[in-house]
């Protein structure tokens, strides 16, 4: 069975719901999803990585082929990264991509 846990955020902030998501099933597996937010266009699936390596192309395709693929229904992944991505992430991916520092800029766009 799911778990999923989540709370309502301030006045019309760039989503609405926020949580966490993990399930165990036959069909998928153990699927585990840092953070999970919910907007009008539907669940962004949010990898944190507090590593001291750039994530990397692999790790972005193995994270959002998990994401996409689940039973949940999420529609786009976003990363969060302590020590930023690779060139190759960079270019092939350009929104949802933040680090950790921008996390405290009161500028962040998400």
């Amino acid at each position: 069975m799911p778990y999923l846990n989540f709370l309502i955020v301030s006045e019309e902030p760039a989503f609405f719901n926020i949580g966490v998501y993990s399930a165990n099933s036959r069909r998928f597996g153990y699927r585990q999803f840092d953070v999970v937010t919910q907007d009008d266009d539907g669940y962004v699936s949010w990898e944190c990585k507090y590593t001291n390596k750039k994530v990397s192309i692999g790790t972005v395709s193995e994270e959002e082929e998990q994401a996409l693929n689940s039973e949940f229904g999420i529609s786009r992944t976003g990363f969060i990264s302590k020590s930023g991505f690779t060139d190759e992430v960079l270019h092939r991916k350009p929104g949802y991509l933040h680090s950790l520092a921008e996390l405290y800029d009161e500028k962040l766009d998400l």
